[in-house]
């Protein structure tokens, strides 16, 4: 669905399923057509760091990445419309980000900021939670 047009080449799960809810929350919404919504998700930065995190490091290493559109925009639009966005956003995150947003993101600690047209997602696709002990007995 999201490759259907001929307007993207590859695209992962997570970049369609994002874009999809991305299109049907703003639809469901039904946001302005001039509304700007915006789009809030984590990206893994350890392959992003120079030098890379020591070996065995254990720690959520992330930053978050946004993609910005206008409501009418990505309802009217096909779905790889949005996934371009959301790659975009991805593609966007290097290291000169990563070091930026660190900076960014000590001076926000300390301001209030509004949540309201913020919309944030993750993925846990590579969480291996078929291993997970969680105390509970043998998943099903």
């Amino acid at each position: 669905m999201a490759m259907k047009d001929g307007t993207i080449k590859t695209c992962s799960d997570f970049t369609a399923l994002t874009a999809f809810v991305w299109r049907a929350r703003s639809k469901a919404l039904q946001m302005n057509p001039d509304q700007t919504t915006q789009l809030l998700f984590m990206v893994d930065v350890r392959s992003k760091l120079n030098p890379p995190l020591p070996k065995g490091y254990f720690s959520n290493e992330i930053v978050i990445s946004t993609c910005l559109g206008r409501s009418g925009e990505l309802i009217k639009n096909p779905l790889s419309f949005a996934v371009e966005e959301v790659q975009n956003g991805i593609k966007m995150v290097n290291e000169e980000f990563v070091r930026s947003w660190i900076d960014c993101f000590e001076e926000m600690r300390a301001k209030d900021v509004p949540l309201l047209s913020h919309f944030i997602v993750s993925s846990w696709i590579r969480l291996p939670t078929e291993c997970a002990d969680f105390g509970w007995g043998e998943l099903t």
